[in-house]
C-alpha cells in the first residue's frame, strides 16, 4: 500500500492534531519532525477546530509538491516552521 505526502503518523491528542511518528525515512523524519508536535498551522492556516482528518487531506498531496507546517515542539518557546516536499509513501501493512 502506497500513498503521497509527507509520511507521519498523525492523531488528535488533547485536541490537538499531533505527530505520533514519522514514517522511517520518510519526508517528516528528515525534515526533523518528532513524536508529540502538534501542528499548528498548514500552509500558513491554523488547524484549530478542524477535525482529523480535515488537517490530513490537507497535509497530504500529490508527490513533489510541497506543504508548509507550523509545529509546536515540547518545551520550544516558538513554533517551528518547516516546508515539507511531499513524496510516495510506502505503508507497512
Amino acid at each position: 500500500r502506497s500513498l503521497q505526502g509527507i509520511g507521519a503518523e498523525l492523531s488528535l491528542k488533547d485536541g490537538f492534531v499531533t505527530i505520533v511518528s514519522p514514517l522511517k525515512g520518510s519526508p517528516a523524519e528528515k525534515a526533523g519532525l518528532l513524536p508529540d508536535d502538534v501542528i499548528a498551522e498548514v500552509d500558513d492556516v491554523p488547524v484549530d477546530g478542524l477535525e482529523l482528518d480535515e488537517v490530513v487531506q490537507k497535509v497530504r498531496g500529490a508527490k513533489g509538491t510541497s506543504v508548509k507546517l507550523t509545529l509546536v515542539h515540547k518545551g520550544a518557546t516558538a513554533p517551528i516552521i518547516r516546508t515539507i516536499v511531499r513524496d510516495e509513501i510506502r505503508v507497512p501493512s
